[in-house]
């Protein structure tokens, strides 16, 4: 069950949201201060802040700026409430971190879609990593025991789907599908191409053996 903190000084506001969390079988847990709200996420770790702009002790924005600034709430993810209507006012909060900003009054209806929208978004994969294989799928890196790749695009996607299929049995017309997708001067022979290169930067480290060759069949990825 997933944890969400409210930090929020107004009573019937806080009472709204919990009444639309619950019956979303969310957790929660609240506070009225920033402070407050600091002190439970260092001791809770919530899985998203629902953050008032205007709190009694200070601005929803510095709040978001200590979070920001520290490596373990770095990536927390935070909507905004505010009766700040105004673009500025939008672009100002989602400028200092905010993953969303939704403006007082709501519905609990919208409120939820977009609780969900954030998770979605925030607990997405961004990295793999096995046997010393460490991929970055937002910036497009590979390294393997700290050394950078250099790797082409396809060849990227290649690895990444293999690290993403551990054990599974790959056919070259599944990987010309789902690596090469919409591509359309390739070819079987592309794919072996591809998985020789792989294996050769492999090789480098001692790990071509991951990449198993199916006679007939296709490839397999086998991670130790």
């Amino acid at each position: 069950m997933k944890t969400i903190l409210i930090i929020e000084d107004e009573a019937p506001i806080r009472d709204m949201l919990r009444f639309a969390l619950e019956l979303a079988n969310f957790h929660f847990l609240e506070a009225e201060t920033g402070n407050a709200g600091l002190q439970l996420i260092h001791k809770h770790h919530p899985d998203l802040v629902l953050l008032d702009w205007m709190l009694p002790d200070q601005s929803g924005l510095e709040v978001i700026k200590k979070l920001r600034t520290q490596a373990a709430t770095q990536k927390l993810p935070v909507i905004m409430l505010t009766a700040l209507a105004q673009e500025e006012h939008k672009v100002k909060g989602l400028t200092m971190g905010a993953d969303d900003y939704i403006v007082k009054p709501f519905s609990p209806m919208e409120l939820m879609a977009r609780i969900q929208a954030v998770l979605r978004r925030t607990t997405e994969r961004t990295t793999l990593a096995t046997n010393g294989i460490n991929l970055d799928l937002t910036e497009n890196k590979a390294s393997i025991k700290g050394t950078t790749l250099r790797l082409t695009v396809l060849e990227f996607k290649l690895l990444a789907w293999f690290l993403k299929h551990p054990g599974q049995l790959a056919s070259r017309d599944l990987l010309l599908t789902q690596v090469w997708g919409d591509e359309k001067v390739v070819t079987d022979r592309s794919v072996d191409t591809y998985v020789k290169r792989l294996r050769k930067t492999l090789d480098d480290f001692g790990l071509a053996h991951l990449i198993t060759t199916e006679r007939g069949l296709g490839y397999r990825f086998n991670p130790e």
